[in-house]
């Protein structure tokens, strides 16, 4: 199965509206293709969830769904999630993709 990471750093003072908008984000996804797993991180440096770097937050969205997210799905979230997490991105977004591995 293939998994789509994007992540992004936020400053504290933002990470409250940026939680929530995120989590809409992908209550929204869930309603829409209800096989997809959408979860949300938040970077563990330290208790209070700030980066020793810079003292910015990092999270991280992941996606998958069985059979993998097909190439229009994948984009569209990867757009979705830009446009409606612009606000409180400071810096660049990563997106990646990994393959489950099994034994």
């Amino acid at each position: 199965m293939r998994t789509l990471f994007v992540y992004w750093k936020v400053s504290p003072e933002h990470l409250a509206p940026a939680l929530a908008a995120a989590q809409a984000l992908q209550a929204r996804w869930r309603q829409r293709q209800p096989a997809l797993a959408a979860e949300l991180y938040l970077r563990a440096d330290g208790d209070d969830g700030v980066d020793r770097d810079g003292g910015l937050s990092t999270l991280m969205e992941t996606y998958a769904q069985p059979g993998g997210l097909d190439e229009p799905t994948r984009q569209a979230l990867i757009d979705d999630s830009q446009r409606a997490l612009a606000p409180w991105c400071t810096g660049g977004r990563h997106v990646e993709h990994f393959d489950r591995l099994r034994p």
